[in-house]
């Protein structure tokens, strides 16, 4: 089971990246087939229902053009 301060910590992280993803004018769709994602897991990971490993997160971060630590800017 999750805890409530990981589940904290998703959904910061998922708010952040909707944040990217709409600051750069992209749809989840736009974004989840240019990393070979479904479109509903992009959804889950902005609602922080769902997380990603490492190699995701390079495509994402490569995807909306920042590095990998600025997909956690301001999620503590």
């Amino acid at each position: 089971m999750i805890s409530s301060q990981d589940k904290a910590l998703l959904a910061a992280f998922g708010k952040r990246l909707q944040n990217l993803r709409r600051e750069k004018g992209l749809t989840q769709e736009q974004v989840a087939a240019a990393i070979d994602i479904h479109v509903v897991t992009l959804a889950r990971l902005e609602t922080g229902k769902r997380w990603i490993g490492l190699p995701t997160l390079r495509k994402i971060a490569s995807t909306l053009g920042v590095e990998i630590k600025d997909l956690f800017e301001g999620v503590n």
